[in-house]
């Protein structure tokens, strides 16, 4: 039976919009970086932007967009709210031929990250730790299909999630239900801050064998190791009999596993394909494949 996909992240929606640095000024909002605010101030504030872009993001859910493209049975787990941005997030997924298998929060707005791109082309970020996403429970994880080979791809954001489960954090969660033979676990790093702040529970997940692959760009990866250089994380990670796959940027990918770079044709082939998805995609608003 052929394999499938299950994406497991933040259900968030992207509010783009230009405005001047009055606006950030008037609103307390820090220039270039992310401000947090509480879910009703930010939809108050999305309101009252002029012209504004939604588009539904989240790095799980883009990840599950391209793999949707390429043919394979995809599905995405998270949680929204039914409310305006819950459907622009749930129908989304249609023209990537990916099923919204998430959960809807009665409480908490539909989680959004607002991106505010001022005249000198800065982008200043502001979202909410208390919106729908990051009450996600282990409750709301969807059953596998026995005896079918599943990828589980999910992102070091759920580190964060722990409200809704009795385990340290919804990683854990997740590679509490799914870990075993018929699935492979891959994590994402997402971020800098969380890789440093989770660094040991990462290496004790990697050495009780929990997880098959860790996606990360290099800054990531150099976080990871504590490494002063590219070339010090790559030696490092070498070292892990795990799949690495890190992003370079403008340099493509590189792919680490055991002694070096992965020498196989299938690893090569899905770099190879999704460095070029990268460049088709970074041309675009928002983070997914065009369709069509």
């Amino acid at each position: 039976m052929a394999s499938s996909v299950l994406c497991i992240g933040v259900a968030n929606v992207d509010v783009i919009a230009h405005v001047d640095t009055g606006f950030l000024v008037r609103h307390r909002i820090d220039k270039g970086t992310s401000t947090l605010m509480r879910a009703a101030d930010i939809l108050t504030l999305a309101g009252d932007l002029k012209s504004p872009v939604s588009i539904p993001g989240g790095c799980a859910a883009n990840t599950a967009c391209g793999v949707g493209l390429c043919g394979i049975e995809t599905s995405f787990a998270g949680m929204i709210h039914d409310d305006f941005y819950g459907e622009i997030f749930r129908n989304g997924f249609a023209p990537y031929n990916v099923t919204f298998r998430g959960a809807v929060n009665a409480e908490k707005s539909t989680s959004l990250c607002l991106t505010l791109v001022t005249p000198d082309k800065e982008r200043s970020f502001v979202f909410s730790p208390d919106a729908a996403s990051w009450f996600l429970s282990e409750n709301n994880l969807p059953d596998l299909e026995a005896g079918r080979s599943t990828i589980v791809y999910t992102e070091a954001n759920l580190f964060r999630m722990t409200a809704g489960t009795t385990r340290q954090s919804m990683v854990h969660a997740v590679i509490d239900k799914y870990h075993g033979e018929d699935a492979k676990i891959m994590l994402n790093l997402i971020d800098t801050e969380i890789t440093v702040h989770q660094r040991q529970i990462i290496f004790d997940l990697i050495r009780q064998q929990k997880i098959a692959c860790i996606i990360s760009n290099i800054e990531e990866l150099m976080a990871l190791f504590s490494a002063d250089a590219p070339e010090q994380a790559f030696e490092a990670a070498s070292k892990i009999p795990q799949l690495f796959a890190t992003t370079l940027g403008k340099d493509g990918a590189v792919l680490i596993h055991d002694a070096g770079i992965a020498a196989g044709k299938s690893p090569l082939d899905a770099a190879r394909q999704g460095t070029v998805k990268a460049s088709e995609i970074i041309l675009v608003p928002g983070a997914r494949p065009k369709t069509a």
